[in-house]
């Protein structure tokens, strides 16, 4: 992996299949909840809290980005997700959230979500889990984390502290 500033210069192989593991992971499991969350009337998120840009240097689309497309496409056949889904995005660099803010502008079919994605530019902190969204008025709750999906961190911190997190709101 590359490190530091220039993580989003290349795309690297164990990053392409990273982004494939949580892109697999979020279709299966936003199959799985989004029935029982629609029928309480509940909203699913998805939360990536070190998202980056959304893009990689050489134009290749990473994590964010391709949620994102996953849930448009999944909006189309899936009601539910285009009015139950609540997409969190995260990175401590105002840079990346900017660019992830004008690449997310560019994708067709966005406004058959319900929910705009939110773009936070924040340190995350033992605090940034139990936020509520002023916007969507939403409690973000503990997370539910997904270990080893993304070995980076900002302040070399274990692995299990670090990456994606998936999240059910209740």
């Amino acid at each position: 992996m590359a490190s530091g500033d220039n993580f989003f210069g290349k795309q690297t192989a164990a990053s392409k299949v990273k982004s494939e593991i949580v892109l697999n992971h979020f279709d299966s499991w936003s199959n799985i909840v989004i029935g029982q969350a629609a029928k309480l009337g509940q909203n699913i998120a998805y939360m990536d809290l070190y998202c980056g840009p959304g893009i990689y240097d050489n134009g290749a689309k990473s994590t964010p980005i391709l949620v994102l497309e996953k849930a448009i496409e999944k909006a189309a056949t899936k009601p539910a997700i285009a009015k139950h889904l609540v997409t969190i995005f995260n990175d401590k660099k105002a840079k990346s959230v900017e660019t992830l803010e004008a690449e997310v502008k560019k994708l067709t079919g966005l406004t058959s979500l319900k929910n705009p994605p939110i773009l936070l530019n924040e340190k995350v902190n033992k605090d940034t889990e139990g936020r509520k969204d002023p916007d969507t008025d939403a409690h973000v709750p503990r997370s539910v984390r997904v270990h080893g999906l993304d070995a980076r961190s900002y302040r070399g911190g274990r692995n299990e502290d670090v990456g994606m997190r998936l999240h059910f709101l209740l």
